[in-house]
């Protein structure tokens, strides 16, 4: 059976399958077979027909034009497998089930991971979202295509790149885990991003706040300034390889896989509807490639940094920096002409950014910032300039993150609403409003999305140092109010508001795990205290035994062994009783030794000279051997 895939969005992995003497519409038409909220495709955009001879795909007089393997059609087209189609930003492929090849392996066991769907397809293959036998968790695993993985020594040096990718490690880049080869398959797994990419809102949205773009940069900076210490360019950066994961963080997806990825390009032809490449190997996204990328020159942070740029762009205006009809059109314009300013496509984005993204697009990369780290100084500058917030590492990233979170969450609830179809109405009857149940159903949801978002910017800026009982108390009581307020509501069928449930039960037990280790440690005091308290109570009374026996010596030692003992360490009142007791012992000494004298006096004055020196003699052996044992 054929069908078409959608490849990105938040209907990324939706699949349509093509009837038999039927044909299947793309549209943002709500009537229309596969319907999408791109802003750039057209109500109905183009349709796939089944004819006797196979599958042919039509444009259906779209605004942008509809697009196959990279080629804007002109007139109809017949379809292949594997076809790569573009409406818009809105990315498909066109399979035909055989059950044979990757297409198949749902379901099946690779290499220990359990494939368990299909979410996508890129440059070099197909990911799965799999489940690492082993560990029990889950991953992303992308498989190479076949038409790769025919050339040996690209697989050979494949592997090796996956390796050296797996030892990057930073939270702005995604991880991979591992490489391998089974049954005639290539594959590495990666961290699994739960969010998808920043593609999926943008294409929902059309343009977002310059605050929400400016967050997305940032975090994105940060993973070029890391790849820049570790001399690796990325050469595709573009919204679709920024993903962002569950607590909003937006991380770098591929990074030491691109170039390969570039060079199997050249070798195979293989162009998967992703990426330009022209006879002299170059490789990169057309909307977004660097101009010296473009024509082949040397590529460093600087051409990353460009197309950040143009992803910045994108982002703000709801355009890419460039537009046209065929590739090399839009090629053409990245080497020879300027975007069009950003504030004259919208003009509520600040000055700053229209500057920032200006900067970081010019022509010349010597005109651009030149490192990543520079960049990034110049983007949390601006950041805190409008806001008025902390800068980097501080609160205001932080928030960013939490709204980063927050939006793709919301804008994915849109966009997989499946669509109603439309009742004919009845000419005898006049028109109704709508239901109010749907109505409010929306209603309540835009109403809970500040609330909620709000409630994860404060949690978000609590640090791991400030996060304590007393501190976490008020955002309990805030999500207790606002689940009790909306899980009645039919606005808690929508993810967004019914994950604060699963927000509220980690905040409740990161409180009471606090609460439990404040016990613990108020537990383990007061033992501490007992076993100081009987460990002093020990010594004291050994230490007196000894003065009252008038053996110094043991005394003594028994003192300062008291004044090493662990269980007194860090109770100061207790080495002040021993300090107490050495006193004691010295002056004690000094009182027997003084009634020794007076005694050995008497003795003396009354002639008797032999039981004075014995005397003498006796305190003299007392005191040098029992307070100095040693007599030397």
């Amino acid at each position: 059976m054929p069908y078409l895939v959608v490849e990105n969005g938040s209907r990324r992995g939706f699949k349509v399958e093509i009837p038999p003497n039927g044909k299947v519409v793309l549209g943002r038409d709500g009537r229309a077979d596969i319907e999408v909220s791109d802003h750039l495709c057209s109500r109905t955009h183009f349709e796939v027909e089944t004819k006797e001879d196979g599958f042919t795909l039509r444009d259906l007089g779209s605004s942008n034009g509809t697009y196959v393997n990279d080629e804007r059609l002109t007139e109809d087209a017949s379809l292949r497998h594997g076809d790569c189609i573009q409406a818009g930003e809105t990315q498909l492929t066109f399979l035909v089930d055989t059950g044979q090849g990757a297409r198949g392996l749902v379901g099946k066991t690779v290499g220990g991971y359990r494939i368990l769907e299909r979410i996508g397809r890129g440059g070099m293959g197909t990911v799965y979202r799999a489940n690492q036998t082993s560990l029990n968790r889950t991953v992303a695993l992308k498989i190479l295509s076949p038409k790769i993985a025919e050339d040996p020594a690209f697989v050979s040096k494949f592997h090796k790149e996956a390796q050296a990718a797996g030892r990057l490690n930073h939270t702005n880049i995604v991880q991979v885990y591992d490489v391998g080869s089974e049954g005639g398959l290539h594959f590495y797994s990666m961290e699994y991003i739960e969010n998808g990419s920043v593609q999926d809102l943008a294409t929902r949205e059309g343009k977002v706040s310059p605050e929400l773009a400016i967050a997305i940069v940032i975090d994105a900076a940060k993973g070029l300034e890391y790849a820049e210490k570790k001399a690796l360019v990325h050469r595709d950066i573009k919204p679709d390889n920024l993903m962002v994961n569950a607590e909003g963080v937006v991380k770098i997806a591929d990074l030491g896989l691109a170039r390969d990825a570039a060079k199997t390009a050249r070798e195979t032809g293989e162009h998967a509807g992703e990426h330009h490449e022209n006879d002299d190997g170059i490789f990169g996204t057309p909307h977004f490639i660097a101009p010296e990328q473009a024509q082949g020159k040397a590529v460093d942070t600087r051409s990353d940094i460009y197309s950040l740029g143009a992803s910045f762009y994108r982002l703000v205006t709801g355009e890419t920096p460039f537009q046209g009809s065929s590739v090399r059109e839009i090629i053409r314009k990245q080497i020879d002409e300027e975007p069009t300013p950003v504030r004259e496509k919208n003009r509520e984005v600040p000055g700053s950014i229209s500057q920032v993204i200006e900067k970081m697009m010019r022509k010349n990369p010597d005109k651009r910032p030149a490192t990543a780290t520079a960049l990034l100084e110049e983007l949390e500058r601006i950041n805190a300039q409008m806001e008025g917030r902390s800068r980097r590492g501080g609160v205001l990233v932080a928030g960013g993150i939490a709204i980063v979170a927050v939006a793709i969450a919301a804008f994915s609830f849109f966009d997989n609403q499946d669509p109603q179809p439309e009742k004919p109405e009845d000419p005898g009857k006049s028109a109704k409003p709508a239901p109010g149940p749907a109505v409010d159903e929306n209603k309540l949801f835009l109403e809970a999305i500040p609330t909620i978002q709000d409630w994860r910017l404060d949690n978000a800026r609590l640090g791991s140092t400030k996060r304590t009982e007393e501190a976490l108390a008020p955002l309990v009581t805030r999500l207790e109010e606002f689940v009790a307020k909306y899980r009645p509501t039919s606005a808690w069928k929508k993810e967004l508001v019914a994950t604060s449930q699963d927000d509220l039960d980690r905040l409740r037990d990161e409180v009471a795990g606090l609460r439990e280790a404040r016990l613990a440690l108020e537990e383990a005091a007061r033992q501490k205290a007992a076993d100081a308290q009987k460990k002093i109570a020990e010594l004291t009374a050994s230490i007196d035994a000894a003065i009252g026996a008038e053996d110094w010596g043991v005394a003594t030692s028994t003192l300062l062994a008291g004044l090493r003992a662990e269980q007194l360490r860090g109770f100061a009142q207790h080495h002040e009783t021993l300090r107490d007791r050495l006193l004691k012992i010295t002056t004690t000494a000094q009182d027997k030794t003084r009634a020794d004298r007076d005694a050995a006096r008497q003795l003396l004055a009354s002639q008797q000279f032999d039981q004075a020196k014995a005397l003498l003699q006796a305190r003299l052996q007392n005191i040098r051997l029992d307070i100095d044992p040693d007599p030397r």
